[in-house]
């Protein structure tokens, strides 16, 4: 609808807002998303909000004015602020280290493999329930094919 001093604002439920004391609300106006009028009063609401990100400058935005797309625009406020650039950390990215030539050269199965022992495992025999034991397993991985073959360690371990 457009208001008396000739802008495009946006009505909503509150038709006799006047009329209720406690509700201090006005019709927001309607702004164009590309005008660089909508880019310069989201950059103040950005500004405004204390440079806390696309969400609150979006909400900051929106108690004066609305506009299609309007998160894309705060978005877009806040990449191109200056201050929220050098205020954000850039990440440091980690280089992935070569893989070893032993993983990389086909052979024989195991012939190059990786050893990993797991447990301790509590165990108990068939025959004498009664004295349980530790058992500690052997996991083998074949560098090439990842081919994995398991054996299990029985008795008594000091570590």
């Amino acid at each position: 609808m457009l208001s008396d001093e000739r802008i495009w604002v946006v009505g909503g439920r509150l038709a006799h807002r006047e009329t209720v004391s406690s509700i201090k609300t006005h019709a927001p106006a309607l702004l164009p998303t590309d005008h660089p009028v909508t880019k310069l009063a989201m950059a103040r609401a950005h500004v405004d909000s204390g440079h806390r990100g696309r969400d609150t400058t979006f909400a900051k935005f929106q108690e004066e004015f609305l506009t299609p797309y309007g998160a894309r625009v705060a978005s877009s406020a806040t990449f191109n602020c200056l201050m929220c650039k050098r205020k954000t950390p850039k990440l440091l990215s980690q280089t992935i280290a070569p893989l070893p030539r032993e993983r990389l050269t086909p052979g024989s199965p195991f012939n190059n493999t990786m050893l990993d022992l797991f447990g301790p495992i509590s165990i108990r025999g068939e025959v004498q329930k009664r004295p349980p034991g530790k058992a500690y397993g052997v996991l083998f991985t074949d560098m090439v094919s990842r081919a994995v073959h398991i054996e299990g360690v029985f008795g008594v371990f000091t570590m």
